[in-house]
């Protein structure tokens, strides 16, 4: 049984794709399913914390205390649980008038513990600032219960690094942490070059006085003026500001793809070195405080991809402020000028970090909290109450808006503000994007994959044959009228040395026989794939959708 195939796509390259079959054929559109309509229904939970007016949780609620909106609509609660100290609180205590068996099922069981995924940002920060927070962790790290994991990835100006995928051992935790003490920061100069130009500036009347707080929407303090442009160094630094801002944001939206399916509650620890929110206030707060470049993104352009991805993989986003409070090394009026200076820089960087945590559900630990930011986090995550309400992911694919709101006066929820649910198929992606990021494969079992010598494709470009041993054991077969017919779905994915990644296409496999297989028989299917002509590492992920067994494997390819 055979299949030949030319070139997957990739986004960085222009290629064609031609099909060719006999019994086994492969296609990028969907066929129809010879399993007939498959119901997609997935369940949306939401983790929601209540408090009164002096901010102190509020317990023993039941679903009839809560109204939950989607876009606007209200929605029945399909699900409901209070998670009280990690521990499931049965439903005759957490609201009398609801008998257990009555009303929304659980939501979940909290004995999967959390899933603390710890993102570690080594552009921004300096090595003292991410030292003295990263101290703090390992001291706190016995507040984890046996049930939680956490998993540490760092991001430098090399790009990202797995320091350890989840682990349970709080003494694995602590060599890690140790461990990325170690490391270098690329803070340094980034910073200079803002220090320069304060230098040069320092001397100007108009500077933002430490009272001044603007909201991150932005907002012109009272009596300040705007003015009508930045100087061509200003503008130089934001825009390279700006770049490195959008690094950042898109490798804690990688971070969180690539750990898309931990069990339990999802959690990052975001430890920021300072992502302003409006970066024409940060390079203008020096002396023209208020003023929004057009060439400068705001905060929602560039952390919306953030919060967007967290809520669509159900993370709570919880920053860490890891720069603190500012130190000012000058006397006399410049040393009040600079603290003008560097309270309206960390009035924006704690902008960001409010909006991360509120459109997430989570909350922003600055100042004195990111010492004892892994505690906050344990405290905060042990007691919610777990709403959920069904969608088909296949019928509502654009982001939805929530908003949860309490029946009694006084009352406050948080909780994320917007969801945007997930295929079946997407979830498997980013398993193949996860295997390529940290070399973790999804794997079932192993798929059995041969390369061909590469060959020249044009000036930048090879093409690689491909064969591919399809285990006809894995397909799910139903009978026709002509015999049986099963459908599997093949993903390649391709990364290349300066770390661009392949699009992933879903090439759909149906299996068309007059009778069925016998044990340990294997249909191959060939095909190419065209890439940079550098190394580069391919992931392959054979899947049967009706049970999702995964076969795969992982091979690096050379000019």
């Amino acid at each position: 049984m055979h299949l030949a195939h030319s070139s997957v796509r990739r986004r960085l390259l222009t290629a064609s794709l031609a099909l060719f079959g006999l019994l086994v054929f492969g296609e990028m559109l969907a066929a129809q399913s010879p399993f007939g309509e498959v119901v997609n229904v997935r369940v949306v939970n939401v983790e929601v914390v209540v408090t009164d007016g002096q901010g102190v949780r509020v317990t023993g609620l039941g679903p009839e205390d809560f109204r939950l909106r989607v876009d606007g609509e209200d929605r029945a609660i399909d699900y409901f649980s209070e998670i009280r100290g990690g521990e499931l609180v049965p439903r005759q205590e957490s609201a009398g008038k609801t008998p257990e068996g009555a009303g929304p099922r659980p939501a979940a069981d909290p004995r999967g513990g959390t899933s603390y995924l710890v993102f570690i940002d080594e552009v921004f920060s300096l090595a003292s600032d991410r030292d003295r927070v990263l101290r703090e962790l390992v001291e706190q790290l016995p507040q984890l219960s046996p049930d939680d994991r956490m998993a540490v990835v760092a991001y430098n100006s090399g790009g990202l690094e797995m320091l350890t995928s989840w682990t349970e051992s709080g003494r694995e935790l602590e060599r890690v942490f140790k461990g990325a003490m170690l490391r270098s920061s690329s803070a340094g100069p980034l910073r200079s070059q803002v220090r320069a130009a304060d230098r040069d500036e320092l001397d100007l009347d108009s500077v933002a006085t430490a009272g001044d707080e603007p909201d991150f929407l932005g907002a012109v303090p009272p009596g300040v003026e705007t003015v009508q442009g930045l100087d061509l160094e200003d503008e130089a630094i934001g825009e390279r500001w700006s770049v490195e801002v959008d690094k950042a944001v898109s490798a804690a939206s990688t971070t969180l793809r690539a750990f898309a399916r931990p069990p339990g509650r999802k959690v990052m620890l975001l430890l920021s070195g300072g992502w302003p929110f409006s970066l024409s206030n940060w390079i203008a707060g020096r002396s023209t405080p208020g003023f929004r470049s057009p060439r400068l993104a705001d905060g929602f352009e560039l952390y919306s991809p953030l919060t967007d991805t967290a809520n669509r993989l159900g993370y709570t986003l919880y920053p860490v402020d890891m720069p603190g409070l500012p130190a000012v090394d000058l006397m006399g009026d410049a040393a009040v000028d600079r603290l003008a200076i560097e309270r309206r820089r960390e009035i924006e960087i704690h902008a960001t970090l409010d909006y991360l945590a509120q459109e997430t559900g989570g909350r922003p630990l600055i100042d004195g909290d990111r010492e004892a930011a892994l505690e906050r986090v344990v405290e905060d995550t042990r007691s919610y109450y777990w709403l959920g309400f069904t969608v088909d992911p296949q019928e509502t694919l654009d982001r939805q808006k929530i908003r949860v709101r309490l029946h009694r006066k006084g009352l406050e929820a948080r909780a994320r503000r917007n969801f945007q649910p997930l295929t079946r198929e997407q979830e498997e992606s980013l398993q193949v994007e996860s295997a390529l990021r940290f070399g973790d494969p999804p794997r079932e079992a192993p798929l059995t994959v041969a390369l061909g010598e590469p060959e020249r494709a044009g000036r930048r470009r090879m093409e690689v044959p491909v064969q591919v041993a399809i285990p006809l054991d894995m397909v799910t077969f139903v009978p026709t009228a002509d015999g049986v017919e099963g459908r599997l779905e093949l993903r390649i994915a391709a990364q290349d040395e300066g770390g661009d990644l392949s699009d992933i296409p879903i090439l759909g496999i149906p299996v068309r026989l007059p009778q069925a297989p016998e044990a340990g028989k294997y249909a191959r299917f060939d095909t190419s794939v065209t890439l940079r002509r550098e190394k580069n590492r391919l992931i392959f992920s054979l899947t049967d959708p009706p049970t999702g067994r995964t076969a795969s494997a992982r091979m690096d390819v050379e000019p």
